[in-house]
């Protein structure tokens, strides 16, 4: 994708290029979690994009890796109000929620960091953390 990209604004390739490439590995990413089937005792994964977040390229990866490491996985989309993914996650009982997001410290929707009053543990994955095994089973 990021050959696409340059290619993009370099002009050589339209964003309809851009968007065809994305379609295909959105449907690749999405169908390659549904061979693994968790049991019900597995702990549930939420997998979501806040408001104005509209690129879904890495919760589907996100989700496609916890499900291939035994999770159970529901995934809710692109931009959705921060209340309803925190209700979602009540709903399922889930152990962890994967917000997935682009340039989140100018994000405006993300007010800051959770209060005290959360009973979530938070943890950042990414490029200074990165996803382990030890995630997957809820390890501290």
């Amino acid at each position: 994708m990021t050959g696409i990209g340059e290619l993009w604004r370099g002009g050589t390739l339209t964003a309809v290029h851009e968007h065809f490439a994305s379609a295909a590995l959105r449907v690749w990413l999405g169908n390659a979690a549904r061979p693994f089937g968790a049991v019900d005792e597995a702990p549930m994964l939420l997998v979501a994009m806040p408001a104005g977040q509209v690129h879904e390229l890495g919760a589907l990866l996100v989700g496609a890796t916890a499900a291939h490491l035994g999770w159970q996985v529901t995934y809710l989309g692109a931009s959705l109000p921060p209340a309803e993914i925190a209700g979602a996650a009540v709903q399922k009982r889930a152990r962890a929620v994967a917000l997935s997001l682009v340039y989140p410290e100018d994000d405006p929707w993300l007010p800051g960091k959770p209060n005290g009053s959360s009973r979530a543990r938070v943890s950042r994955l990414g490029p200074n953390r990165p996803f382990s095994r030890s995630d997957c089973r809820g390890d501290s």
